[in-house]
């Protein structure tokens, strides 16, 4: 169980790096710590999408949230690329997920996969690091759906 763990972070690790800035996510990627890396080309985008969607079926919890907030940056940087099958398995994780941090978080991810364009701008969306990320999002969708501003 240990091995397989860290089989799977290790495959999440490897694509981490090919989820950098690109021109369509560059707004977004200035300000991340991820955006900081070097550009990277659509195959490699690809692997490492490849990757967390491998990720998204791990045994580990841990595993699963944060290739759920990889996959959703590599939306955000790069709404082009086909995510169909990472979309899936979203949509799979919100329904079914093993914990309610996993659903409510496959949920979030599922809205910035149908409309990444409504969260280009969101404050904090390139910190894929703990929580952050996924509070951005959340806040955005409020304020979005809700018209809900804070003076």
């Amino acid at each position: 169980m240990k091995a397989q763990a860290l089989i799977t972070a290790g495959l999440l690790l490897t694509a981490l790096p090919a989820v950098g800035q690109n021109q369509i996510g560059a707004k977004i990627a200035e300000t991340s710590s991820a955006g900081m890396m070097m550009s990277y080309n659509k195959p490699y985008l690809e692997k490492a999408a490849g990757s967390y969607q491998r990720c998204l079926k791990s045994r580990c919890d841990g595993v699963v949230e944060s290739a759920i907030a990889y996959a959703t940056y590599l939306r955000l940087v790069a709404p082009g690329l086909d995510l169909n099958a990472i979309q899936s398995e979203l949509r799979d994780l919100a329904v079914s997920g093993t914990t309610p941090a996993i659903r409510y978080k496959a949920y979030l991810a599922t809205v910035v996969f149908e409309n990444p364009q409504s969260f280009e701008n969101t404050q904090g969306a390139g910190d894929t690091e703990g929580n952050e990320f996924f509070i951005a999002i959340s806040e955005k969708m409020r304020t979005t759906l809700l018209g809900y501003h804070e003076n």
